[in-house]
């Protein structure tokens, strides 16, 4: 009996002595729970699957060392009660985020509890990717987020990101007055070649509705007085309602402000980016 009780202290014991050391790497900060860190993709809110986050932390790792500037990505599950925007400019300072001494990158984070989005950058990132530049970006990746395509959208984010530091590497970069709209290139609008087809397949169809309707009317003769519509004993109107079969509603496209300037906007912490938004 007494061996049975020295036994059940002994374990009791271990088990608060492991609870120590459990509680004590709780204080040292461990990583939320489903947090998976990748190189350059965070992705904490676990939206992605092993081989796609490996996928894009390699192309990210590539892009950020052929342009020096990091290209990150984080996803979490919730920022608290921090602003979108404070909370990825707290993460990326408190992760010493970014290359070299300039620490020069962007930052597109992603918040599953109320769907939301927002881009930083810092250091070069800044010069590289200016306010319509990154407002076209958000523009092209918003679709497939808002569709839970996270692997599609952050790849096209890459893609971009790519491309944009491409074009400040070359001294032009994709800035206000260049011509270029991605966001409705990558959004896939339906150009003019698709209405055209679908209004000549929808014009076929009705022509060969009609013309079996037409066919089934063969019995049917044109009455040239008005009277032969009308019975005999008259019609008493019991009444009436007004029934709007069809509304026209026009959308016009709205434009941001842009200054002719263009360039980007820095806070007071030397960031830039945008405000981001929900998806």
């Amino acid at each position: 009996m007494k061996k049975r009780i020295a036994s059940f202290v002994l374990i009791l014991l271990v088990a608060v002595n492991f609870s120590g050391f459990a509680l004590a790497d709780k204080e040292e900060g461990p990583l939320p729970e489903g947090q998976r860190i990748s190189g350059l993709v965070i992705d904490q809110a676990g939206l992605l699957t092993e081989d796609e986050l490996e996928e894009l932390s390699d192309r990210a790792a590539t892009i950020t060392g052929e342009y020096q500037c990091s290209v990150c990505i984080l996803t979490v599950q919730s920022i608290g009660d921090s602003t979108r925007r404070e909370y990825a400019k707290a993460f990326y300072q408190q992760n010493q985020m970014g290359y070299g001494e300039e620490q020069s990158g962007i930052l597109f984070m992603v918040s599953m509890e109320n769907r939301e989005y927002v881009t930083i950058t810092y250091g070069y990132g800044i010069t590289a990717f200016t306010d319509y530049g990154i407002e076209q970006l958000e523009h092209a990746l918003l679709p497939d987020l808002s569709d839970g395509q996270y692997f599609s959208s952050f790849s096209l984010y890459l893609d971009k990101c790519q491309q944009y530091l491409e074009e400040a590497a070359q001294g032009t970069p994709v800035d206000v007055g260049d011509g270029e709209d991605f966001s409705y290139e990558d959004r896939g609008e339906i150009s003019l070649v698709g209405i055209g087809g679908s209004l000549l397949i929808a014009l076929l169809v009705a022509l060969i509705v009609c013309w079996c309707l037409i066919r089934q009317m063969k019995t049917a003769a044109q009455k040239r007085e008005a009277d032969r519509y009308v019975p005999e004993d008259g019609f008493q109107i019991t009444g009436r309602e007004d029934l709007f079969l069809y509304t026209v509603v026009t959308r016009t496209r709205r434009q941001k402000d842009h200054s002719d300037s263009g360039g980007s906007s820095v806070d007071s912490d030397g960031f830039g980016g945008s405000d981001g938004g929900n998806f």
